[in-house]
């Protein structure tokens, strides 16, 4: 785009941007105005050269608009000359350009720079430049306007606009290789908001991104970006303030669909500062539930809908909608109750350092073991529980992960270990019962014996 700074000085005399905006078309049509040149022009009758003012530059980008729709765009590397020849030109008349220097790469800082200007063909021959690039003896000039700027028809802003330019439902057009829209606040009371904004159409570098962003221009940061490609609502906000990510029909305040099968929310906290977070909180004035639906299934059928449930009682439940079935109840007290059957693992190919116990051993400290009964102190008062004290537990075990808690899987493995130590001592006792028998048995049978025979004798 031309570099017509001057012209803004008449958006000060306009509230709304529509009108600046057209104020800028018509300083478009004027001499131009350039900033410190991308290059210094050399001029003579028969063609007009271009030395680059800076080495840091790596590719140029030329563009010339003439009479009767003459264009020209042409891309040349820094080692090469920039000329245009008046056998490259349409015949007399106003020519504008515009030339754009690119860095060069791994220059991470650099921008690309515009220079704009124009050049008058006269009777068969390149005349008196109009801009102080090429050395014109006669200052610049800019339309200022003191009054509204009212345009019935389509304006065209940019070195690429040609005569006749329209098109329809376009009311404003900017045509650049380099598009960029400028907020300037030029306020300058402290107490008066100041920062600049811009609407930014893609990178001006070669190999650069295709997108459309919001740019804080102060802060030289893209606040919002569109890249180029993205699919069909990509986002949505309807007539009733609802916001849909992929779906033009949002049935709630949000709503997020795919139909790539690649539908996914993430929350991510990128400060690598190792802390807790509440990345996520769900809040209501009442009881509040979160939903889990498988379409797959038919609604209604169990298992198709599970509700994540926090009642006014404060107590967390897992409910089966389709019969409002409480599975799981975990309250405010840390008691839980399911509807079914607790499994734990004990997949043997988890598992390591794998030792066998000696039952009997097992069994001598369960018989040492206090068993009380107990109520919990923030539990329901009156409720009472059976059990041994996980100090106790652990002290005769040492099993578990704290002194203060007791696994389900190992008291269950201390009582079938202690079951099978019994089991033990009450075979042995059994085998000397037996031995006992089969002594006393013989004796019997050998008193019997001498009793007969002395009866015999008789």
């Amino acid at each position: 785009m031309f570099a017509i700074h001057p012209c803004l000085e008449a958006r000060r005399r306009f509230t709304p941007l529509f009108a600046a905006l057209l104020v800028l078309a018509c300083c478009v049509s004027a001499p131009g105005w350039s900033a410190p040149p991308v290059a210094v022009a050399q001029l003579d009758p028969s063609a007009v050269v271009w030395q680059l003012a800076s080495s840091d530059v790596d590719l140029v980008d030329l563009t010339i608009a003439g009479p009767s729709d003459f264009r020209i765009e042409k891309r040349v590397a820094a080692s090469e000359a920039i000329r245009v020849g008046l056998a490259a030109l349409a015949g007399d008349g106003l020519y504008v350009y515009e030339l754009v220097a690119h860095p060069r790469a791994g220059n991470a800082d650099a921008r690309a720079v515009r220079q704009s200007g124009s050049f008058r063909v006269q009777g068969g021959a390149i005349v008196v430049p109009q801009d102080a690039s090429l050395g014109g003896d006669r200052p610049t000039e800019d339309n200022i306007l003191g009054d509204d700027l009212i345009v019935q028809g389509t304006v065209c802003i940019g070195v690429p606009c040609l005569g006749g330019e329209r098109a329809d439902a376009t009311v404003l057009r900017l045509k650049e290789n380099a598009l960029r829209m400028d907020f300037d606040d030029t306020s300058v009371d402290a107490s008066f908001p100041s920062n600049d904004w811009a609407l930014v159409a893609n990178d001006v570098t070669s190999g650069g991104a295709d997108y459309f962003a919001i740019e804080d221009a102060t802060t030289n940061r893209q606040v919002v970006r569109i890249d180029a490609g993205a699919p069909a609502d990509a986002l949505r906000v309807d007539s009733t303030g609802n916001v849909g990510i992929g779906t033009a029909t949002p049935d709630a305040l949000l709503t997020v669909a795919s139909s790539t099968g690649d539908a996914h929310i993430h929350v991510l906290e990128t400060d690598s500062t190792a802390t807790t977070r509440e990345l996520l909180t769900i809040e209501n004035h009442g009881r509040v539930r979160l939903g889990m639906q498988n379409s797959s299934l038919a609604k209604g059928t169990a298992g198709s809908k599970w509700i994540f449930d926090l009642n006014n009682g404060g107590n967390f439940s897992l409910i089966d909608l389709s019969d409002a079935t409480v599975e799981m109840l975990l309250n405010n007290n840390g008691n839980m109750t399911i509807g079914g059957t607790l499994t734990q693992n004990s997949d043997r190919s988890t598992k390591t350092d794998i030792e066998a116990v000696d039952p009997s051993q097992v069994l001598d400290r369960v018989l040492t073991l206090p068993i009380s009964t107990w109520t919990f102190i923030e539990g329901e008062p009156g409720v009472q529980h059976l059990g041994p004290m996980a100090q106790d537990f652990y002290a005769l075990f040492g099993l578990g992960e704290k002194a203060t808690q007791i696994a389900t899987i190992d008291v269950a493995g201390v009582a079938l270990a202690a079951i099978q130590g019994l089991d033990a001592k009450q075979r042995a006792e059994i085998e000397r019962l037996k031995m006992e028998n089969a002594d006393l048995s013989a004796r019997l049978a050998a008193l019997e014996a001498k009793m007969l025979a002395l009866a015999a004798d008789d």
